[in-house]
């Protein structure tokens, strides 16, 4: 089994050697230099992640056991609202996966007064005809106001958030099918905001009680007014209970405000400074003795008739690489403890409060900036695309099915029958391979579409049996990724694999070169044996560029051949002490081949990078499989290389190690910034 840590999600390819920290300081470099920056593999000798892997992809992070209908209860999570190439689109592919891959029946919306351009309702009303046909309903969130001046002052405070949210209203309200596809709407009583408390004179103060049941009561007698006025006499309005993370906050009963429910965010919180493991009770995982503390105040102050939706989210220490943020609630140790704590959460309402008619979890593709110092949290229950993964349980457009098959290693695949249908990666790292296992009687040609464009077509000989066929193909870090069938045969598709380096072993072998497993390896694998140019890995239609960097192992002083473009090119690469890297300046035109071996020497290839601006594709009548021409070597008989010399690596490393920092504090911002919605 391949080995790679949960960190592979997330950082640049560590080679494992002795100066594994210089290595890493290279990499991330390097890829700077590149057209794209990227975040690679990483694996080492203490990668111990298979489980986790699993955990992600194969039992699905959800807290639900089962998809019930929603006005049965709300299996429900927060969807934060993107803005595509293609966004209705994208709506239905993450609509149709949050119901049937995480059983999730209601969605949350913030700040869907603001997802269409000012004058459309386009993606607005693509979303709801959505709804409609897969029988989910929306929270729609009634929850922004000025924190310059908000201060429960129902004069003042609710004709502002009217003007805000009477256009959405109206447009709901008025329209018989969005009215039905409403679950509830979701008013925010912002007592947690400082800057609100600094105006009622602090949170517990006899002020804020005061004020905070006046606007209860004037802001849904405002929106039920408006509501009936457009259409919806009997709009559902919840309002929202907070009792504060630690339980101190004195609020007020809003029983006589008249709303049809409540909504309380009640979330996990650590037991003093221990981040609870997996191996933990349940219970002493989410801290179940804290969370009924809320909720008996809540049964208390409301009784045990009132509908009650809880809100709660859950994220790791594994996400901030062990180092604990700021931010504890919700906070567990690792994606297995994770999983455990939602489920028990759901266990622990439905067994203790029958009153709770729904779950609202907070994040289904969010990563949130919290804290201080702000750390990135991982709330999603969806994560971005990574790695090898089973193809049953990714995203499925077009009309793609899953179809049971005994004879895949999961024992489903995804079936591709009609064009159109395939599989949607989102938030995709930098890709430079991909590589499919699957089976179909005839020729089958896919596409492979990255923010909404044809980047390439491929076609796939017919197959029996399971086969592997790696693509080389260029995403940019951050983007889309769909594949669809073109024409040709339906297929079935096993797994799919997103890689940031072309694997060696992913590589068309001849000969005596083959497949070694190898845990320190990127992805688990080398290949080995490829000596004489009759044992060779061959890479097709790769992006190209004007560098070429090679991981690798030799243990002595080895040649190697490259043949690209009508040309052949030879590298010398010093003996190693483990996984090293050389880079070699190959000009490769854009969609070019290349072919390696090693003509002196004996050699280990992990895996190969291109970096730099390629020259203008080849015509299809420049390719040639002739050979190589001799007499195009360069002088010299290496290729122009630009060594790293390791013994004086000291200077350059530190000054690297600067260049990786701010790489990777971008890297983690740009993943924040890919997200719509900054509260909760």
């Amino acid at each position: 089994m391949k080995k790679f840590t949960f960190r592979d999600l997330y950082q640049i390819r560590a080679s494992h050697m002795a100066s594994r920290l210089f290595i890493t300081v290279l990499l991330v470099s390097l890829f700077l230099v590149g057209c794209t920056t990227g975040s690679g593999s990483n694996s080492g000798k203490e990668d111990k992640a298979d489980d986790k892997i699993k955990t992600m992809e194969g039992n699905v992070l959800t807290p639900y056991k089962q998809y019930k209908a929603p006005d049965e209860y709300y299996n429900g999570a927060t969807l934060t609202l993107e803005r595509k190439a293609d966004t209705p689109a994208w709506l239905t592919a993450q609509l149709e996966t949050m119901k049937n891959r995480y059983l999730i029946n209601t969605i949350s919306l913030y700040d869907l007064e603001n997802f269409d351009e000012a004058g459309s309702h386009t993606n607005t009303e693509h979303l709801f005809k959505e709804l409609a046909r897969l029988e989910m309903k929306a929270v729609v969130r009634i929850e922004a106001y000025d924190p310059v001046t908000f201060a429960f002052d129902a004069a003042e405070d609710v004709p502002d958030v009217m003007g805000r949210y009477t256009n959405l209203l109206e447009y709901i309200s008025s329209d018989e099918a969005r009215r039905a596809s409403v679950a509830y709407f979701a008013v925010n009583m912002p007592v947690d905001d400082g800057k609100v408390q600094e105006h009622v004179g602090g949170v517990n103060s006899e002020r804020s009680k005061t004020q905070q049941t006046a606007y209860a009561t004037a802001i849904l007698s405002a929106l039920r007014t408006k509501a009936a006025g457009f259409g919806f006499p009997d709009a559902p309005f919840y309002l929202s209970v907070f009792y504060g993370w630690d339980n101190t906050y004195e609020v007020p009963s809003y029983e006589n405000a008249g709303a049809d429910g409540y909504f309380i965010n009640n979330y996990s919180y650590l037991e003093g400074e221990r981040v609870p493991e997996a191996n933990e009770n349940p219970d002493t995982i989410i801290n179940s003795d804290r969370l009924a503390i809320s909720m008996d105040k809540f049964k208390e102050q409301y009784g045990a008739d009132k509908p009650c939706v809880i809100e709660f989210g859950i994220h790791t220490l594994q996400y901030n690489d062990g180092v604990k943020p700021s931010q504890t609630a919700g906070l567990v140790s690792d994606l297995d403890a994770k999983a455990i704590a939602l489920k028990a959460t759901a266990d622990f309402y439905e067994a203790n409060y029958p009153f709770v008619n729904g779950l609202m979890y907070f994040g289904y593709n969010l990563f949130k900036e919290e804290g201080n110092p702000p750390a990135v949290m991982d709330w999603a229950l969806d994560y971005p695309a990574r790695g090898e993964m089973i193809a049953s349980e990714r995203t499925l457009i077009g009309g793609a099915a899953v179809a049971e098959d005994v004879s895949s290693e999961s024992g489903t695949a995804v079936l591709l029958a009609d064009t159109g249908a395939g599989l949607d990666f989102r938030d995709c790292p930098a890709v430079r391979q991909v590589r499919l296992t699957y089976k179909a009687d005839a020729p089958a040609t896919l596409g492979f579409y990255s923010e909404g464009k044809l980047k390439q077509k491929k076609t796939l000989p017919a197959a029996a049996d399971y086969t592997v066929q790696s693509v080389s193909l260029t995403v940019i870090e951050g983007y889309d990724l769909q594949i669809t069938l073109e024409e040709g045969a339906e297929c079935l598709i096993s797994t799919v694999g997103l890689y940031e380096m072309l694997e060696a072993e992913n590589a068309s072998l001849s000969g005596m070169a083959a497949v070694k497993f190898d845990k320190e390896a990127s992805m688990g694998a080398e290949v080995t044996g490829a000596i004489g140019s009759d044992n060779k890995l061959t890479f097709s239609e790769t992006q190209g560029g004007d560098t070429l960097n090679i991981l690798y192992k030799a243990f002595s002083p080895v040649t190697v051949a490259l043949e690209t473009a009508g040309e052949k090119f030879v590298v010398n690469l010093p003996k190693t002490e483990g996984w090293s890297l050389e880079s070699a300046k190959i000009d490769m035109p854009a969609d070019s081949d290349f072919t390696i071996y090693a003509e002196q020497g004996a050699v280990e290839f992990d895996a190969f990078f291109q970096t730099g601006v390629p020259s203008a594709p080849l015509d299809d009548a420049d390719k040639t499989d002739a050979p190589a021409d001799e007499t195009a070597v360069p002088q010299g008989g290496d290729s122009g290389i630009s060594r790293v010399v390791f013994y004086g690596g000291l200077i350059l490393a530190a000054l690297l190690l600067g260049l990786t920092v701010v790489t990777l504090i971008r890297y983690r911002k740009r993943i924040n910034e890919a997200k719509q919605r900054d509260e909760r």
